[in-house]
């Protein structure tokens, strides 16, 4: 059985699923545990000569 994206999954339940059966966490599954837990807040930065 997949991990998939219609099971919403807690930070630590997805964590102890990627130690333990990590081929059976889907894509979406992964980009939703993301989303729910990251915080982005947009900062310039300077690679050498790119900038952002």
């Amino acid at each position: 059985m997949a991990l998939g994206f219609g099971m919403k999954m807690e930070l630590q339940q997805f964590l102890d699923a990627l130690a333990s059966s990590p081929e059976k966490i889907e894509f979406e599954t992964t980009m939703a545990v993301i989303e729910d837990n990251y915080d982005f807040t947009p900062a310039a930065f300077t690679n050498g000569n790119t900038q952002n």
